[in-house]
């Protein structure tokens, strides 16, 4: 299903907002998704310590603010599971910005809105978010990013062709490693 969508960005989530699986358009939309070790694709964790990520976001201050206020209403359900633990031990090891937007203690819940974001590929690309939840409210999530105006959509068609390139890329240096007789 997510490569159908292509050439809009689409990824799957969980409510911590580790990134389960994207298409190749969304593995280039914020940064080099296929670049960052699994454990490390999250998008809380990518907001506040990954450069590019950061650099993408048009509102960052307000960006930021709205996720922790959202991974902290995600959380109540899970406040004993080691995993959403882990990241916030995390997120207040690596970034005083986090310690700071957390200790403010807000709260929001789950919302669909138009974002803009400054690829760093195709310049800036105007997109209507959307979620689609695979089961309850708190569980894991289809995010879509249609974009709202034609020149968007092109810049997204630029975009999936160069994710088509990279990864056409990544096969041959993959095959130039393995040995002509093996």
């Amino acid at each position: 299903m997510l490569e159908r969508l292509e050439p809009f960005p689409a990824c799957v989530q969980n409510s911590r907002y580790d990134i389960l699986a994207y298409n190749r358009t969304y593995g280039l939309l914020m940064c080099d998704l296929d670049a960052i070790p699994p454990e490390d694709r999250n998008c809380m964790l990518l907001a506040f310590t990954n450069d590019e990520w950061r650099s993408a976001l048009t509102n960052h201050d307000e960006t930021v603010a709205m996720m922790a206020a959202k991974f902290r209403a995600s959380m109540a359900e899970h406040l004993a599971e080691p995993a959403w633990k882990a990241l916030l031990g995390r997120l207040r090891a690596v970034s005083p910005e986090f310690c700071e937007i957390w200790e403010r203690h807000e709260v929001v819940g789950n919302s669909d809105k138009v974002k803009r974001i400054d690829n760093a590929h195709v310049g800036l690309v105007n997109l209507e978010h959307t979620n689609l939840w695979l089961g309850p409210a708190s569980g894991p999530r289809l995010v879509t990013y249609v974009p709202v105006d034609d020149k968007t959509r092109a810049r997204l068609e630029r975009l999936q062709e160069m994710s088509h390139l990279q990864e056409m890329s990544r096969l041959q240096e993959l095959q130039a490693l393995v040995p002509a007789d093996a």
